[in-house]
């Protein structure tokens, strides 16, 4: 992006240059900018440049390309008979406004633009409950089983694909009676009214009309649906073995014949369907995922950009390296720390949170610990989480890996530490549920009350864990997967191992079960699910704990290689300095921003082994 600082007569040339091979160069008018934001010196975003409103559209040379969307997607929306026209004056319900949402689409893994697209919405805050709309839920599906898709179908040489349904919310009945307003560019009778038939982007039930009329086409051409405790985006077709993940319009497929995917697409089309099936699933979710056959990679090395092109400006600068996402523990704002804004803290800090629960395990402590001061953050809260961005640009490339060649299916790993929230002196829970070598389940969690002794904290943790292990064995059920019978839980505190067994008593943890009732059953509720046979606690060294990234600020020897042994990832060891020199992993940032960067070669080359 350039700087602004011009007459506003001139034509300002912004060239996007967020990959080397897809440069695109548009000429943009300054009032764009300037009636946008109020201020001559300002840059231009990515985010403005892909996501502009119609009023800045029609300001630069690409226009057409907006125009030709959008009267695609008029035509669309009459095609499918979304609405119907009526007389104004003959309607005495109040109709909604509407809004053209445009933005462009680049592909996940390249970042180049795929198409521009423009979407008509309606003004649903405007909707009143009981009046216009009566229920919105809308599940989606679970991020660990659309992981473990992926990797049972690594496992079992299955295939992986992806449908795409066009148009989704456009597809369901209305119940209610609802008009809408003439949209912008839309030619029509003066006085006329849209009365909608269909389903419509914006509306509050759209969603809900969309999951329940496409779980009812999935359950007539064959599909089981898993139980709701379990995933209500979960389906299973039988007869030709295929399992479906859905994820609001998008549906990932699990499957072994092709000629099986042709008959559950020509099923589909016959219920007036209209959908697109990509050949391999190479993204998904934000996701972009990389299929060798023997392992798959799942990295979002896009979404890195988008947080420090998002940020890069307001970021708190680079104090020494930043070779672990976090250094210390951090106490809450006190009367002489500079205050920060909490709206910008809490943006940054929900792009972060995202990142760590889908592809970046190592940065989920980090980020759950500064989540805590988001109602009143100050600058070094702010800085520590700039420290978690300048982690995220030296390793930008990594994922999580699952492998289909693996010895030990499943792995389970459970670690706390003692009183480390410096405010509440609250323990800090992590644990870890990994299938084919890769991350399936991280957690890093405060306990809800104050433990005494480390023991006690270690034995808290026991059942945080245990809860996710009896999921993940009903959904290795329904995918007809072996599971481990009893779940082996790695653990590195022999007492709290003992006690949970049932085979040693402590006075000091009497008072257990001297809290309220229901803490002190769910605190021995391990027991039980020993004595039943379902999990097994076994010993391991706290070197070898992985779960131990997730419960406290780490050296960066350790939180190296525990960061490898959880994601299933390494960096490649290059002797080669031209190669080295070449690697995107620490060239992009100058490319994307223009700041030159010194990097000391024989540093960089050591610190990682080479």
């Amino acid at each position: 992006a350039h700087k602004l600082n011009h007459s506003k007569r001139d034509k300002l040339e912004y060239v996007d240059t967020s990959d080397s091979g897809n440069a695109i160069t548009v000429n943009v008018d300054y009032m764009w900018v300037s009636k946008a934001t109020q201020h001559q010196d300002f840059k231009v975003t990515m985010k403005m440049f892909d996501n502009p409103t119609v009023a800045e559209a029609q300001l630069r040379d690409d226009w057409p390309l907006w125009e030709k969307a959008i009267r695609k997607e008029f035509d669309q929306l009459k095609a499918r008979g979304t609405w119907e026209h009526v007389d104004g004056s003959l309607v005495h319900k109040r109709p909604l406004g509407t809004k053209l949402v445009l933005k462009i689409k680049r592909d996940a893994r390249t970042n180049e633009i795929e198409k521009y697209k423009a979407r008509l919405t309606v003004q649903g805050f405007r909707q009143i409950q009981g009046y216009d709309y009566t229920k919105t839920t809308s599940p989606v599906t679970v991020y660990a089983t659309f992981l473990f898709t992926i990797a049972h179908a690594t496992r079992h040489g299955r295939k992986l694909k992806t449908m795409d349904f066009a148009g989704a919310f456009l597809f369901p009945y209305l119940q209610e009676e609802i008009y809408m307003k003439l949209p912008q560019f839309y030619e029509a009778e003066s006085g006329t009214l849209l009365k909608l038939r269909k389903s419509l982007y914006g509306l509050k039930q759209a969603s809900r009309e969309w999951y329940l009329a496409l779980t009812d086409a999935l359950s007539k051409v064959g599909f089981k649906q898993a139980q709701i405790e379990l995933d209500q985006c979960l389906f299973y077709h039988d007869e030709l073995d295929i399992y479906l993940c859905v994820h609001v319009d998008d549906c990932f497929l699990s499957y072994e014949k092709e000629e099986n995917v042709k008959e559950l697409v020509k099923r589909l089309e016959q219920m007036n369907f209209e959908f697109s099936v990509v050949e391999e699933l190479r993204k998904g979710l934000g996701l972009s995922i990389a299929r060798d056959g023997e392992s798959v990679v799942v990295s979002q090395p896009q979404y890195v950009d988008f947080i420090i092109n998002e940020f890069r400006n307001t970021l708190a600068e680079k104090q020494g390296s930043c070779h672990t996402p976090i250094q210390k523990w951090f106490d809450e704002t006190k009367e002489d720390d500079k205050p920060v804004d909490p709206t910008q803290y809490q943006s940054l800090l929900g792009c972060l949170s995202h990142l760590g629960r889908m592809t970046r395990p190592d940065i989920i402590q980090a980020t759950f610990h500064l989540a805590q001061f988001s109602h009143k953050p100050s600058e070094k809260h702010w800085s520590g989480l700039s420290r978690i961005v300048h982690y995220l640009s030296q390793t930008k490339l990594n994922g999580i890996q699952f492998e289909r060649k693996c010895e030990t299916p499943w792995s389970f790993y459970v670690d706390a530490d003692w009183a480390g929230d410096l405010s509440t002196r609250r323990s800090t829970t992590g644990y870890l549920i990994k299938y084919q070598n890769g991350p399936l389940i991280c957690v890093s969690r405060r306990q809800r009350c104050v433990t005494l002794s480390s023991t006690e904290a270690e034995y808290c943790a026991f059942t945080d864990v245990a809860k996710d292990i009896i999921w993940t064995r009903r959904l290795a059920e329904f995918f007809k997967e072996e599971f481990p019978q009893p779940a082996i839980l790695l653990n590195d505190n022999i007492t709290a191992q003992n006690l949970a067994d049932g085979e040693m008593t402590l006075n000091r943890m009497k008072h257990i079960d001297a809290l309220k009732k229901h803490s002190g059953v769910r605190f021995h509720w391990i027991r039980e699910l020993i004595a039943d046979g379902l999990i097994e606690l076994k010993h391991v060294s706290s070197q070898d704990n992985q779960s131990d990234l997730f419960t406290k600020p780490l050296s960066r020897v350790i939180h190296e290689r525990l960061r490898d042994k959880v994601m299933n990832s390494t960096w490649k060891k290059l002797k080669d300095k031209e190669k080295y020199e070449s690697l995107d992993a620490f060239t992009w940032f100058q490319k994307e921003t223009g700041t030159t960067i010194e990097i000391e070669i024989n540093s960089l080359m050591a610190q990682i082994g080479a």
